[in-house]
């Protein structure tokens, strides 16, 4: 099938784990189930992804074989920290190597990052709806049924492919073809913007040394590690070590009792009445 978005037409076709690396830069979008339950993550149903001229379906199935296969890749996402998670969930691959190599680029971080380094305020809108509209002038099929009804072709961890409509199809590829088309333009964008609006860049400004390779441009790479941490806390809270915390508490135990101990040589002993004037008379010396 061929996938319409502006004047062109992409083909588009299943990815098989022979086909191996599509490219060096692609776009990654992905399709689940309708849980809205903020604390559930997701079910992958579909992925799709466009090398810039075609467009391929990521079965369930393939997903692992899929980013085993392109982990040298350049990856453009929206949202990533919400599809590298669904991702993650159903095909059990480590992302966070790509991550950390910076290797993925979430367009809706650089819009936003965009927008605060050249109006001073932060886009409280950033949706691909959205930014497609505004920057490509096109305007997504955001139609709720089909969005929310990837979910009816799972069942027990499968998916029946043969039973998903063209209309979907086609709503999940324009999503991957917009983008990556926006991708494209933000990350030139926000390489241009620190030459425009900001001096140059040598006091580590934008990253541990002041450079774009530490951080991504305008600092995209901390902030997405920010919002992957974010959500995973969001989903599995924050496990704390309790001997640790224990230990802890009684180091500072101590020291407290050494602070007590310095403040009596003055004449304050904390808790006992009467000790404000005292305090007062340290605290003013």
């Amino acid at each position: 099938m061929n996938i319409p978005f502006l004047n062109r037409e992409y083909p588009a076709a299943v990815w098989l784990p022979s086909m191996g690396r599509v490219s060096a830069r692609v776009s990654y979008d992905s399709e689940t189930d309708a849980i809205d339950d903020p604390g559930i993550v997701q079910d992958y149903v579909l992925g799709t992804v466009f090398d810039g001229e075609r467009v391929f379906f990521i079965r369930r199935q393939d997903l692992l074989q899929f980013w085993t296969s392109h982990v040298d890749c350049r990856v453009f996402m929206h949202t990533a920290s919400f599809d590298l998670e669904v991702a993650a969930k159903a095909s059990g691959y480590d992302v966070h190597p790509m991550i950390e190599a910076g290797r993925i680029v979430d367009i809706s971080i650089l819009y936003r990052l965009a927008g605060c380094a050249t109006t001073g305020d932060i886009p409280q809108r950033y949706s691909l709806e959205l930014m497609t509209l505004e920057l490509l002038g096109v305007q997504l099929n955001k139609d709720e049924s089909i969005r929310k009804g990837f979910g009816r072709f799972l069942r027990d961890g499968r998916v029946d492919y043969r039973q998903i409509p063209a209309d979907h199809l086609i709503y999940a590829s324009q999503d991957a073809v917009a983008t990556y088309q926006l991708g494209i333009i933000m990350e030139n964008k926000c390489r241009d913007i620190p030459a425009q609006h900001t001096p140059h860049l040598l006091l580590g400004t934008n990253g541990t040394n002041g450079t774009t390779a530490s951080w991504g441009p305008l600092g995209h790479d901390i902030q997405l590690r920010g919002d992957i941490a974010l959500r995973q806390i969001e989903h599995y809270g924050l496990a704390v070590d309790g001997e640790a915390v224990c230990r802890l508490d009684e180091s500072l135990g101590a020291d407290i009792t050494k602070c007590h101990a310095v403040l009596a040589r003055y004449g304050y002993m904390p808790g006992q009445a009467g000790n404000q004037a005292e305090f007062d008379q340290i605290i003013g010396e």
